[in-house]
């Protein structure tokens, strides 16, 4: 199989209707994202906790990108990005998760789209990032060499 015809499956994959939206719903979309994450008993939002710091990311870039960033409930993401941090200066992918590098990229990028870098520990994260780093230059996930550590 050409990748041609993989990039052709990859067009044809969701039927579009003729008389569908032709302009962004960007008022739609934020209420979409601003109401995610507001019912955390539901079984989608105990089970995408492994998601909650990345998730963190996607939405208030999305939201920041719509216009929407100050709509966003900055005290519950603060609260979500100060309980992933760990003592070793890394963040998890949620509380009481193990440090990873994209989870510490992620929590980084929420705080900086915050404006809130006066909450890293720059120091500490620096030797968390610096720990992970290889002899050949590249980096491990986690500190013990693995990609991904469940909790």
């Amino acid at each position: 199989m050409s990748l041609a015809s993989v990039w052709n499956i990859a067009r044809r994959d969701v039927p579009i209707p003729v008389n569908s939206p032709t302009e962004l719903l960007s008022e739609k979309h934020a209420t979409f994202i601003l109401k995610y994450g507001k019912s955390d008993n539901l079984f989608e939002y105990i089970m995408s906790e492994h998601l909650r710091v990345s998730g963190l990311y996607w939405c208030i870039t999305a939201l920041d990108i719509l216009g929407k960033k100050d709509e966003s409930d900055m005290d519950l993401m603060l609260q979500v990005i100060n309980e992933a941090k760990n003592d070793d200066g890394g963040y998890g992918a949620a509380k009481g998760h193990a440090s990873h590098i994209l989870h510490t990229l992620c929590a980084v990028q929420v705080l900086l789209t915050l404006d809130r870098m006066d909450l890293i520990d720059a120091e500490s994260l620096v030797q968390f990032v610096k720990s992970l780093q290889q002899e050949d230059g590249s980096f491990h996930g986690t500190p013990e060499g693995w990609f991904f550590l469940s909790s």
